[in-house]
């Protein structure tokens, strides 16, 4: 509204005076009551809220009084040319009731409900036995002592002043206090009546409504608006004009903030008084819990120690036995090693005996194997002499055959001889007939002879000469009696010729001497004919000679060759009876040595089965002892460990309820701080508004 006086002091009051009376974030208000949950932690913030309410900023108002003509007038109280001191002024209680403070005894309004003085009048009267020295005096407060010491010297230096002084004092405030309230109700008139003026002039069309109308209608309004701004801003001059009752009033709120104040920093330290007490019971209990705890933990861990000992007895006991026990398997194994060395050693043998026999049964059979070689050697040039006696057999067949046709044409011949020498005589013919017969049937005798005899050789050679060379004699045997039956049809036909020659005797009678001459000229033919037969049988008795040289021959090389076979045969059945022999012996010491092992081994396994029986059992009984002993090892550690997690839990618990107390002082303290530094601030407003009152009472002297 005035305007501010540019020498007015910038201080901090006037900064924290426009906001809240109170700077810095509010303290949290209390969440539970002390002792509503028995077993945790007492959490006790800061005091509440502060329920003050907020100074009305009056300083501008203050300022433009200042700028006013002072009067000439000299001040009526006496020390006019000193700075004044800071006056005793009525602090304003919670029930509005005015407390005198100075050196007067207190009122009915500075006393409580049990006639005992307040906290305000207790803190602002105890100021007078501070003692201060000189750097409380002129230096600037650091620490919270040096605060408060500063804060009593400045108290005891406000109210220091004499009795009349502060009722002169008093009597000057309460004039600028009461100008001050009429002050404040012209406002509230002034306001009031601006509030009508604009609502008749807005009406209920609000502001927007302003510029609907015509241009000429609104410019009235807005004139009438500015009309009652003018009145307002006249009526603002005339309450700056009318004293500085606002100084006054800004002096009380300061001062009743700074009781406030006061207040609940002593309840705060009360507070605190009592939480740090509580916290040492606390942590008293803590450490005695813990003492208890330790003991416990120390008694565990000695019977765990214990148990640790007899579990290394019972582990060094255990070990011993097993020790003993692998020691003896270690010996039963080496008995064994030393029972399987020994029946290695007898199998080798064994089996080198075996493994000579073997090479005599082998050598056996590749005398065997060279004995059938020799025999099939020996078949062969049988075979070879059987193909040979055949060629000369069938040689000696053509070679008859040849004679027996060529004795057929000498036949066919002599016929016809006969035939032409008929008319010689039949008695002729008749002799020579019989002639015929008689040499056919000596022919065919001789042929037959020759035949049996040849059927003997063969059957004499039977058994000991081979398939071939009797099939050879058989053919040789039959080719000669066809041979003899071919000789006997010739002799036959000759005799039939005969007849007929004799029968026609008659007829070839004329042809007799024909048939003579014929048969004169016929008889070297005869002759050499004759002798060539001779030849033929002299080479066919050749023949027959070198046959029954070479049937000898064959049975020889049979006989020898079945001889070979018999002797072959009768070692192969020496060796195979020596072999039969050495392997029933083998068997035999084979099945005995396998019988005497197996008895020992059976033996030495029952023995050591036993060994591992006892062994077993030894150890299923050390393992059942340590089992048992290992789970009453850990059936006392489990409730060790569960005993120290119990301890550790609780120890945790107490920790965790310490850290919070600590967090919950660490709070306080910084409230606490805080506090201080309110405190400190508020104490540098008191300065300048000591300064402001000193200076507006020497305007208003």
């Amino acid at each position: 509204m005035g305007a501010a006086d540019p020498q007015a002091p910038n201080t901090p009051v006037r900064q924290s005076l426009a906001g809240s009376s109170y700077k810095g974030a509010p303290p949290k208000a209390r969440t539970s009551a002390p002792g509503a949950q028995p077993g945790k932690l007492d959490q006790r913030p800061s005091a509440p809220t502060p329920s003050c309410p907020p100074i009305i900023s009056t300083n501008s108002a203050l300022a433009s009084n200042q700028s006013v003509p002072q009067s000439s007038k000299t001040p009526s109280h006496s020390n006019s040319g000193q700075l004044e001191r800071l006056p005793s002024v009525e602090h304003s209680s919670s029930n509005g009731v005015s407390v005198p403070i100075g050196g007067s005894r207190p009122t009915s309004a500075a006393l409580n409900g049990n006639g005992k003085p307040t906290s305000a009048f207790v803190a602002v009267t105890s100021s007078y036995r501070v003692n201060v020295d000189e750097k409380l005096r002129h230096g600037r407060p650091e620490t919270i002592p040096e605060v408060r010491q500063h804060v009593n010297h400045v108290q005891a230096m406000a109210f220091a002043k004499e009795t009349e002084k502060l009722a002169d004092d008093v009597m000057v405030l309460k004039r600028e206090r009461n100008s001050l309230l009429s002050d404040k109700q012209l406002l509230l008139v002034n306001k009031r009546r601006l509030e009508a003026v604009l609502a008749k002039i807005l009406g209920l069309k609000g502001l927007e409504g302003l510029d609907d109308g015509e241009p000429g209608g609104a410019k009235g309004k807005i004139a009438k608006m500015m009309k009652v701004l003018d009145d307002s801003k006249a009526l603002d001059n005339k309450l700056g004009a009318s004293g500085g009752a606002a100084a006054g009033m800004t002096i009380m709120e300061a001062e009743a903030t700074m009781l406030e104040m006061h207040t609940r920093i002593a309840d705060r330290e009360a507070a605190i008084t009592k939480l740090e007490g509580e916290l040492n019971y606390r942590k008293t209990q803590a450490a005695a819990q813990v003492a208890t705890l330790q003991k416990q933990l120390a008694e565990v861990q000695a019977e765990a120690a214990g148990l640790r000992v007899r579990k290394a007895e019972l582990e060094g006991q255990l070990e011993a036995q097993v020790s003993a026990l692998t020691a003896k398997v270690s010996h039963l194994s080496s008995q064994l090693e030393a029972v399987n060395s020994k029946l290695t050693s007898d199998t080798a043998t064994y089996t080198a005996s075996i493994e000579a026999l073997k090479k005599q049964v082998a050598n056996l059979e590749a005398e065997k194997a060279a004995a059938a070689a020799r025999i099939a050697e020996l078949e062969q040039t049988i075979a070879a002499r059987d193909a040979t006696v055949s060629e000369l057999t069938a040689e000696k067949n053509r070679r008859a055959i040849e004679d027996a046709k060529r004795a057929e044409e000498e036949a066919k011949a002599a016929a016809e001889a006969a035939a032409r020498a008929a008319e010689e005589a039949a008695k002729a013919a008749e002799e020579a007939a019989e002639r015929a017969a008689a040499e056919a049937a000596a022919a065919l005798q001789a042929a037959m002879k020759e035949a049996f005899a040849i059927e003997a050789r063969a059957a004499a050679i039977a058994d000991a000469s081979s398939i071939a060379v009797a099939l050879h004699l058989e053919a040789e045997a039959l080719a000669a009696a066809e041979a003899a039956e071919a000789a006997a049809a010739a002799a036959a036909a000759e005799a039939e010729a005969a007849a007929a020659a004799a029968a026609a005797a008659a007829a070839a009678a004329a042809a007799a001497a024909a048939a003579a001459a014929e048969e004169a000229r016929m008889a070297p033919a005869r002759e050499a004919a004759v002798e060539e037969a001779a030849a033929v049988a002299v080479a066919v008795a050749a023949d027959a000679a070198a046959d029954d040289a070479f049937a000898r021959l064959a049975i020889r090389l049979e006989s020898e060759r079945n001889a070979e076979l018999v002797a072959a045969r009768a070692r192969l059945e020496v060796l195979a009876a020596t072999v039969k022999d050495l392997e029933f012996k083998v068997s035999a010491d084979i099945k005995e040595f396998s019988a005497k092992s197996d008895e020992l081994l059976k033996a030495k396994e029952e023995a050591l089965a036993a060994a591992k029986k006892a062994a077993a059992e030894e150890k299923a009984a050390l393992q059942k002892a340590a089992a048992e002993t290992q789970a009453a090892l850990e059936a006392e550690k489990a409730a060790a460990q569960a005993l120290a997690a119990k301890l550790g839990k609780e120890k945790a618990d107490l920790s965790g309820r310490v850290n919070e107390l600590e967090a919950a002082l660490k709070a306080k303290a910084a409230q606490i701080k805080e506090l201080e530094q309110q405190l400190m601030a508020l104490e540098r407003d008191i300065k300048d508004l000591t300064a402001l009152m000193n200076q507006k009472k020497g305007m208003c002297g």
